[in-house]
């Protein structure tokens, strides 16, 4: 079935719980879901059981990017491994076992380009070998060009703690919003929320 207008579509790797799906449930915005993808069989039932995708792929290295739904939002939070450019340019059959997953959320990126993304990962990986890794990422997703041979999306990342907005848990992860240019030149413009206030748990 089409899509109403104010709906949007969306896709997800590294699936895991589809936090990001509830997110958009609990607040109340249209969308259609048109992938999932994790490995876990567990996972899988839960998402199926719950959320219903239009499609589920069970193996991240074993699909085509170039035949996956395009979608308008995408998000990941890939495992931690350390990212190689090296790897990535290689291509995903690197003989010296570069092809990490990020690279083939990455290849997604850049073969549909949607509209707007949003990748996190522990802050582990943010500061790894003095952030070495983050920048690769960084630089590699600046480096997808479109037609003019420009950077294709607004960058913007950080790392954030659950404790500075509003939830009484000290969780810090590092996040990844790219806004695709030709759809959101205002995307320049975005910032992460400021800090707020933790509620005590105790009145």
């Amino acid at each position: 079935s089409e899509k109403s207008s104010d709906s949007i579509t969306v896709g997800t790797d590294c699936s895991g719980l589809e936090v990001p799906i509830l997110a958009l449930r609990n607040l109340g915005i249209k969308f259609k879901h048109a992938f999932s993808c994790d490995n876990d069989p567990r996972i899988k039932t839960v998402i199926k059981q719950n959320f219903q995708p239009d499609k589920f792929h069970e193996d991240i290295k074993g699909r085509k990017a170039k035949t996956m739904a395009n979608v308008d939002l995408y998000m990941s939070g890939f495992p931690c491994q350390p990212f190689s450019m090296a790897g990535y340019r290689q291509g995903f059959k690197d003989e010296k076992g570069r092809g990490t997953i990020v690279n083939y959320v990455i290849e997604y990126i850049e073969k549909k380009r949607p509209k707007i993304f949003v990748l996190e990962n522990v802050k582990g990986f943010a500061v790894l070998d003095g952030g070495k890794y983050v920048k690769q990422v960084v630089q590699t997703l600046k480096g997808i060009r479109d037609e003019k041979s420009q950077s294709a999306y607004e960058i913007h990342h950080k790392i954030i703690n659950t404790n500075d907005h509003g939830i009484p848990h000290h969780r810090e992860r590092w996040y990844c919003v790219g806004f695709l240019k030709s759809v959101y030149p205002e995307g320049k413009k975005f910032k992460f929320p400021e800090a707020i206030t933790c509620p005590p748990m105790t009145s």
